[in-house]
């Protein structure tokens, strides 16, 4: 086996573990499953797709006194998604579902 394929293979074996981890940790709750299509749009790099998945999110937590935490974190990830941070993006919108899963 060549380097090349060694690498490529090792890259997908690290893929299906994290496709694995992230079902693993999904939610039924809604705006859970909102925040992690976010990020997997994100990671992506579809930014137009994270947008909606944020606003949708940020609209279900609005006016829910015990996720204003993980509301500030999304309008956070909002605002450095408009500032081309996509980083940024995902490390706030990682501590929102963080925030609501009580981690």
């Amino acid at each position: 086996m060549t380097n090349l394929s060694a690498s490529a293979q090792n890259s997908t074996q690290q893929q299906q573990q994290f496709n694995q981890t992230a079902t693993t940790n999904s939610s039924s709750n809604p705006v859970v499953k909102s925040i992690d299509a976010a990020i997997l749009s994100l990671k992506s790099g579809d930014n137009s797709n994270a947008r909606k998945s944020l606003l949708q999110s940020e609209s279900a937590l609005e006016g829910n006194s015990k996720a204003v935490d993980a509301e500030k974190h999304i309008e956070a990830s909002l605002q450095a998604l408009k500032d081309g941070d996509t980083n940024g993006a995902i490390n706030h919108v990682e501590l929102a579902k963080k925030s609501l899963l009580g981690l």
